[in-house]
């Protein structure tokens, strides 16, 4: 396979579009090696932050006359597809399915305390802390 075939297959995977004139130069390559290592990059450090997939909820779509608001269909759809991208690349993430804003803090406190690696519990020292510090 010649390096133009190899470059065009590889873009039409990615959806990206190249000119013509691009497939018969070594810049197709250069193009799509950095465009690769960025992607590589961003999955690495992906999986050293902290991610979270709020789930939609109907209660929380409201028509205000500025915004356009999406169909719940759509917002699940999109979350799904989320998730599945993140499961596809090994990036851990937390999904947060309550509605109740205190307990979606508390979701996020308590994995930022974990990801500093430091405990939860009632009293505070050195090494600990209170969910309310």
């Amino acid at each position: 396979m010649t390096k133009s075939k190899v470059c065009k297959s590889v873009m039409e995977r990615a959806n990206t579009h190249v000119s013509r004139a691009e497939f018969d130069t070594d810049s197709c390559f250069l193009n799509l090696l950095r465009k690769l290592i960025l992607c590589l990059f961003s999955i690495l450090r992906y999986k050293n932050s902290l991610m979270f997939v709020v789930r939609p909820y109907p209660e929380c779509l409201q028509t205000d006359d500025i915004r356009l608001i999406p169909k719940m269909e759509e917002l699940l759809h999109y979350t799904k597809m989320m998730e599945k991208v993140l499961q596809e690349n090994e990036i851990p993430y937390t999904v947060i399915d309550v509605l109740d804003l205190k307990k979606r803090a508390d979701i996020v406190k308590e994995k930022i305390l974990e990801y500093k690696g430091l405990k939860v519990t009632t009293r505070t020292d050195r090494d600990t802390f209170n969910r309310d510090d």
